[in-house]
């Protein structure tokens, strides 16, 4: 089985690229960055890091050929934004290329595709404490923050391209995410180094170990 991978150094998608190479997949790993890549993936016999960028699909949808499926973890995402107004990257990248990406993998023979978002930003809440599911409405907040609206344009976006496209698409979304690999780092990362009460120099650049 050979897998394709977005997002390859990002904390999810580097997970998921280790465990698919001890599982016996072959993985095309995409990265804007092949420094990064080299550092986090390492090598494998069965790893091909290719360097690209989603919002150009044509540069490296030659590489989706020859895939069994396809992982979209990559994401344009910050923690924060009150530093700028991020919206047009935000839909560029989260929106706009990941339909592109999934047309191209279709286009390439791809049997299936994953789309990872974001549990906690498209989930409802239930007044009275009650558990939420798939069908509670949103509230107010999760179109007002960003990121989480840009999430919840790519689904409607995919549900709207599985209407006349045949590529099975499977959501995944998980919620907050802390591990090995996480070499921004992300913002719990952060809490965790905090709590282990590194230096300054050491929050700033060492990332969570392996």
């Amino acid at each position: 089985m050979k897998a394709f991978v977005t997002g390859s150094t990002g904390l999810l998608g580097s997970n998921l690229t280790h465990l698919l190479l001890n599982q016996g997949f072959e993985v095309i790993a995409l990265t804007r960055e092949l420094t990064k890549a080299s550092k986090i993936l390492g090598e494998h016999p069965s790893l091909k890091v290719i360097q690209g960028d989603l919002q150009e699909v044509n540069g490296f949808a030659q590489h989706l050929k020859g895939c069994d499926v396809l992982f979209h973890t990559a994401s344009y995402f910050r923690e924060s934004f009150d530093y700028g107004d991020h919206w047009q990257q935000l839909k560029a990248i989260n929106v706009d290329a990941t339909i592109h990406l999934l047309e191209a993998a279709e286009k390439a023979g791809v049997s299936k595709a994953g789309h990872l978002s974001r549990a906690c930003g498209r989930a409802g809440i239930i007044r009275g404490g009650a558990p939420s599911n798939e069908s509670t409405p949103f509230q107010e907040f999760n179109h007002k923050n960003p990121y989480f609206k840009s999430k919840l344009m790519a689904e409607e976006a995919i549900s709207n391209f599985l209407k006349s496209h045949s590529l099975p698409i499977v959501l995944i979304l998980p919620a907050g995410m802390m591990g090995p690999y996480d070499a921004a780092p992300t913002e719990m990362g952060l809490k965790i180094l905090k709590n282990l009460k590194c230096n300054t120099h050491q929050v700033q650049s060492g990332g969570i170990p392996n």
